[in-house]
C-alpha cells in the first residue's frame, strides 16, 4: 500500500511539473503570450532603426550600406548579432570623421553639436557650424550626423549583452506562435527547472531589449530630426 501512495504521489508530482512546464493554465499562457509580442515588436523596431541609420549615412557620408532583411526563420540570437554587429559598423563609419572635426575646429561649438537641446537651438548651432566650417569638413548634414551617431557610442548601448537567454532558443517566427506551442519550445531548455524562472528570466531579457532599442530610438530620430532641421533651415 505505501509503494502505491508513493507512486501516485511521485506520478502527481510529475504531472504538475509538467503542467507547470507547458504553462497549461490562462494566466501563465497570457504571459507567454504577452512575452513573444513584446519580443516580436523590439526586434522589428530594431530592424526599422538600423536600417533609417542606414539610410542617412548613405545620403549623407556616402556609404553603401545594405538595409537589414528579417530573416524570421533564423535565430533571435543570430539577429541580436546581426544589429550589434551593424551598429559598430555605424560607429566605425562615423568615428574618424567625429574624431577629424573635433581636432580641426572650435571645441566649444563641436562640444554643442550632440547637446541634447530644443530644436530652435539645434537649428542655430547647425547654422554656427556651416558657417563656421564653410564646407571645409563635407557636407553640414554628414559633419553633424557623424558626430552625433558617434558619441551616442551605440556600438556598446544599442544591444545589451544577454547571456543563456531562453530567447536564444527561438526563431523569430516562433514568438508569433500560440502560447502553448512556445512553452513547449521553451520547456526543452532545461525539464528539471521550474517554468516560472524560465519566463521571469525572459521577460527581464525582453525588457533590456526594450530599454537599449529606445536609446537607439532615441539617437536614430534625434538625428533625423537635425538633418530635417537643417534641410528646412540652412
Amino acid at each position: 500500500m505505501a509503494s502505491s501512495v508513493t507512486t501516485y504521489i511521485t506520478g502527481r508530482q510529475v504531472l504538475s511539473k509538467l503542467h507547470s512546464w507547458f504553462c497549461g493554465d490562462d494566466k501563465c499562457n497570457k504571459r507567454v503570450i504577452r512575452a513573444s509580442q513584446s519580443a516580436y515588436s523590439v526586434l522589428q523596431r530594431y530592424q526599422v532603426l538600423t536600417n533609417e541609420a542606414f539610410d542617412m549615412l548613405n545620403t549623407y557620408l556616402n556609404t553603401s550600406f545594405t538595409k537589414i532583411i528579417v530573416n524570421e526563420t533564423g535565430g533571435i540570437k543570430g539577429f541580436c548579432e546581426q544589429i550589434l554587429k551593424a551598429v559598430q559598423e555605424i560607429n566605425d563609419a562615423t568615428l574618424g570623421i567625429a574624431e577629424h572635426l573635433q581636432k580641426n575646429m572650435d571645441q566649444s561649438l563641436y562640444e554643442k553639436i550632440y547637446l541634447n537641446v530644443d530644436l530652435k537651438e539645434k537649428a542655430k548651432i547647425a547654422k554656427d557650424f556651416n558657417e563656421a566650417t564653410m564646407g571645409i569638413f563635407g557636407d553640414v548634414c554628414g559633419s553633424l550626423a557623424a558626430v552625433m551617431f558617434s558619441k551616442a557610442g551605440l556600438h556598446e548601448s544599442a544591444v545589451p549583452e544577454i547571456e543563456n537567454s531562453p530567447l536564444w532558443s527561438l526563431s523569430i517566427a516562433d514568438l508569433l506562435l500560440p502560447g502553448s506551442k512556445i512553452s513547449e519550445l521553451l520547456s526543452s531548455l532545461d525539464p528539471g527547472k521550474d517554468f516560472n524562472e524560465v519566463l521571469l528570466k525572459m521577460e527581464a531579457d525582453i525588457q533590456d531589449l526594450t530599454d537599449f532599442c529606445n536609446y537607439y530610438d532615441f539617437v536614430v530620430t534625434g538625428v533625423q530630426a537635425y538633418m530635417d532641421l537643417i534641410k528646412e533651415n540652412l
